[in-house]
């Protein structure tokens, strides 16, 4: 199983490693079919979201995510954080070589992909 995802938006790609746990086991399963396309927006100044087709497994941890983290909420929302923000999640992954500037332009239509 590839322990890599491919993000794309505004004509840029970067690639994500993930965790080893059920929530990003999940969203690996959910990518098998292809790719999905979310639309994100901003919220709380700290952090970019979308909601999720299918709730995936959780695996909540207490933690504090931090910039590029890949984390699901409440098992259907997707989160890219690029703020330090300390919460009970599911963290999935992490966002390689993107800045805050980067993620706090992810408003719209944004792909994953294997």
């Amino acid at each position: 199983m590839s322990n890599q995802i491919k993000i794309s938006f505004n004509s840029k790609e970067f690639t994500a490693d993930l965790e080893n746990n059920s929530t990003s086991k999940g969203l690996l399963d959910l990518l098998k079919n292809g790719p999905i396309s979310l639309n994100f927006s901003d919220y709380g100044g700290q952090e970019v979201l979308a909601k999720l087709p299918k709730n995936l497994p959780n695996s909540d941890k207490n933690l504090v995510a931090k910039l590029g983290d890949i984390c699901v909420y409440n098992s259907n929302t997707l989160v890219f954080y690029y703020k330090e923000v300390s919460w009970s999640l599911s963290k999935i992954g992490k966002i390689n070589g993107i800045t805050e500037k980067e993620i706090k332009n992810m408003n719209g239509k944004v792909t994953l992909y294997l």
